[in-house]
């Protein structure tokens, strides 16, 4: 009986930039976000954009959801310029845009 080969695909190194989790390397631009910023997120149909409408420091609820906030972790509620709905989402997801 003879065994098939298998491939591995090499995968390259990450940069040391790269590194960190995605909150350790957006950490501060969460704490950089106030009213009014435009910022864009992704969803499952692609990325998007909107404006933060308000800055949550503490747990709370959103459309019948529970969130968890602090001043260290912040979330944001945003709303959507394609949909005007408004969506709770952590810094770490927002991408400040520039205005």
């Amino acid at each position: 009986m003879q065994r098939a080969s298998v491939s591995i695909p090499r995968v390259p190194p990450r940069r040391l930039d790269t590194m960190a989790e995605p909150n350790e390397r957006n950490e501060s631009m969460s704490k950089d976000l106030s009213k009014g910023d435009r910022v864009s997120w992704d969803t499952p149909q692609g990325k998007t954009q909107g404006e933060v409408v308000e800055k949550k420091t503490k747990d709370f609820q959103h459309d019948g959801q529970k969130f968890t906030a602090s001043d260290d972790d912040p979330a944001y509620i945003v709303k959507s310029e394609k949909s005007g709905s408004t969506a709770a989402h952590k810094g770490s997801s927002l991408n400040k845009l520039k205005s």
